[in-house]
């Protein structure tokens, strides 16, 4: 299986997505020496997406994905510092239709820690919340943060009045 992850710039954000060479192999061929090539990722929802990577004319290659990487990324709502993955699945009998896989992965800090998630919390504009063992989450707000224990849920200030942690 080939894959690249990359963790995203302003560039990669407001015009296109670089590429770096060595997946160039991973990709269908560039027909008669042309310089772009058209391809299908699926993301986790199960939307399919079209991609074109181009080259150089000239000179060292310099990949980049261009059609369809912007719509992506606002579609994901994707910011300088997260991470996309890219992958591509050997071909077998009976594989998925699209043998490409596209993963974005939101940066968060968890307590000053940059860690990044793929949503197996929710993510929302201003609250992040992850999941911990035994059942419970914790979801930071702006100025509060909650607990969910067995469909319970419990509000409080900062200001350590809760003492369940």
């Amino acid at each position: 299986m080939a894959r690249f992850s990359k963790v995203l710039r302003k560039t990669d954000i407001k015009k296109r997505l670089s590429v770096p060479t060595g997946f160039l192999s991973s990709l269908p061929s560039f027909n008669g020496g042309g310089h772009s090539v058209d391809f299908q990722a699926v993301d986790g929802s199960d939307r399919v997406w079209t991609f074109r990577c181009s080259i150089r004319k000239k000179g060292h290659p310099k990949p980049v994905i261009s059609k369809g990487w912007l719509a992506f990324a606002d579609s994901k709502n994707l910011r300088v510092g997260d991470k996309v993955q890219f992958s591509r699945e050997k071909n077998e009998a009976g594989a998925k239709r699209h043998a490409y896989e596209i993963r974005d992965e939101k940066e968060i800090k968890i307590f000053g820690v940059k860690d990044y998630n793929r949503y197996s919390g929710t993510i929302t504009n201003k609250r992040v919340s992850h999941r911990l063992g035994g059942g419970q989450s914790v979801s930071n707000t702006s100025n509060q943060h909650h607990h969910q224990q067995n469909q319970k849920v419990c509000h409080h200030r900062r200001a350590g009045k809760c003492n369940r942690f």
